[in-house]
């Protein structure tokens, strides 16, 4: 997608909570993993492995409103897109067109083989865009607990073990607890 190859095998995606307007987001984007545990994201030159990423969000909004434990319907507006992206050349407009249509064909490849995903079903979707982009690996950004008792924020998981993340979240954010992902 650029003048070298990127090297997927060094790619993931990190899913993070953050805080936008006074609403709590999950964002996905792609990253490298360091040497130290660090996840950076990766770099918009040309050289840099990964770079028709740059921009890359996969999103979704957190509810407030008050859903039982262990839902994920608090979960909504899951979507896909670039943004914050400065397009200065035809290669790189065609870099995120690529991505775009990769993302478009695995998910829709994926719909035809596994069916459709429940709405709020973010963990699904993150999975399914990264088989499409063929990266190999998903990290979430834990909480300060979690961090505290394993010496990093940084969470290989699985599918499921995303979905228990995203769960613990709508837990914390509907009991006043945001502060401990944030």
């Amino acid at each position: 997608m650029n003048d070298r190859r990127t090297d997927h095998k060094k790619l993931c995606l990190l899913v993070m909570p953050f805080d936008e307007y006074g609403q709590t987001r999950l964002k996905a984007f792609v990253g490298v993993p360091q040497p130290n545990g660090e996840i950076h994201g990766t770099g918009s030159y040309r050289f840099d492995n990964g770079n028709e990423y740059d921009g890359l969000h996969i999103t979704a909004y957190i509810d407030y409103n008050g859903i039982g434990q262990n839902d994920t319907r608090g979960v909504w507006g899951i979507s896909h897109h670039y943004s914050d992206v400065r397009i200065e050349t035809p290669e790189k407009a065609r870099d995120i067109a690529r991505v775009l249509t990769a993302i478009d064909r695995g998910l829709t490849k994926a719909r035809e083989t596994h069916g459709y995903l429940r709405d709020e079903d973010y963990a699904q979707y993150v999975f399914r865009v990264a088989a499409a982009l063929k990266i190999p690996s998903v990290y979430f950004y834990g909480s300060k607990r979690y961090g505290e008792m394993h010496g990093s924020r940084y969470i290989k998981v699985t599918a499921s073990d995303l979905q228990s993340h995203v769960v613990n979240l709508v837990d914390a954010i509907h009991n006043n607890r945001r502060h401990e992902y944030i």
